[in-house]
């Protein structure tokens, strides 16, 4: 999947806006509108795959069965053939985009077409 098709999944996954709504800004990146007390305003949607804060907040939805699935599918994204003490800190010094990897496998929202 490109980075801005998982901005979006991620970021409808967590039911902050609707992939409609998202549009691309010459100079600002995707961006989707919200209606406020002060009117409609322009939000960016995070870069998950490159900020370990935002791909972190977004794990912190997860229920305990998709904690144990995603710590799964982390690992295939790491490397699945080293042992385990590697293959641990591995997991735990995982990249954004491969915890964003793992986040959108565990809710079969990947997509290899895109």
């Amino acid at each position: 999947m490109t980075s801005d098709a998982q901005r979006i999944a991620i970021h409808v996954a967590l039911g902050r806006c609707r992939a409609k709504d998202v549009h691309n800004v010459t100079g600002r990146g995707l961006v989707y509108c919200v209606i406020t007390e002060r009117g409609t305003e322009e939000r960016e949607v995070p870069i998950y795959d490159r900020d370990l804060n935002a791909v972190h907040d977004a794990e912190k939805v997860q229920d305990d069965a998709q904690q144990e699935e995603f710590l799964l599918h982390l690992g295939k994204c790491v490397d699945p053939g080293l042992d385990d003490l590697q293959h641990d800190w591995n997991v735990v010094h995982a990249s954004a985009a491969q915890r964003c990897e793992a986040f959108l496998k565990t809710l079969n929202l990947w997509d290899d077409s895109k």
